[in-house]
């Protein structure tokens, strides 16, 4: 029942951050009186950049690993990470081997989220006609290239119809 709470055993996720942050940005914004929006177009270009961030930590515990790839740049990761494991139980490799090469989607992740951070703080800087235009350009942008990043990963996490739950 309170294995959730246990983030000592893993699945930490930008989720449960997300979750925190918002009733804590209300009060927030609430508490200060700042204006809503103009607060948010800060957030949709500073966001993508800590998720890029946060990737990085996926990439060194080699979890949200990529399918399987014969691409060049298709990364091992060592005996006894998480592709290893569902390799080694799915008979791909064998005890003493690393996994077989898989797509880099933690890599895929930090340079799209580090692009759209790129983009819109040029779009914030420079094309930014309204309050919030820049939260929602944000939203859609990250919607767009985490549906894409999705189609390559091959960690399990469930779904539905064939979709990710984060797709």
């Amino acid at each position: 029942c309170l294995l959730p709470l246990k983030f000592w055993y893993g699945g930490l996720t930008f989720y449960g951050g997300f979750l925190v942050c918002i009733p804590l940005g209300i009060w927030t914004l609430r508490r200060y009186k700042l204006p809503v929006w103009k607060v948010g177009d800060l957030v949709g270009f500073a966001v993508p950049l800590g998720l890029g961030f946060g990737r990085l930590g996926c990439w060194f515990s080699g979890c949200c690993f990529g399918a399987l790839a014969d691409q060049p740049w298709g990364v091992s990761f060592p005996n006894g990470s998480m592709a290893w494991l569902q390799h080694f139980e799915a008979n791909i490799v064998g005890a003493a081997d690393p996994s077989s090469p898989v797509h880099p989607t933690q890599l895929y992740s930090i340079v799209s989220n580090w692009a759209i951070f790129g983009f819109m703080y040029w779009w914030y800087r420079r094309k930014r006609t309204f309050d919030g235009e820049v939260f929602w350009l944000f939203v859609l942008l990250y919607a767009v290239s985490r549906f894409i990043v999705e189609l390559w990963r091959a960690d399990e996490r469930g779904g539905v119809v064939g979709l990710s739950t984060s797709q």
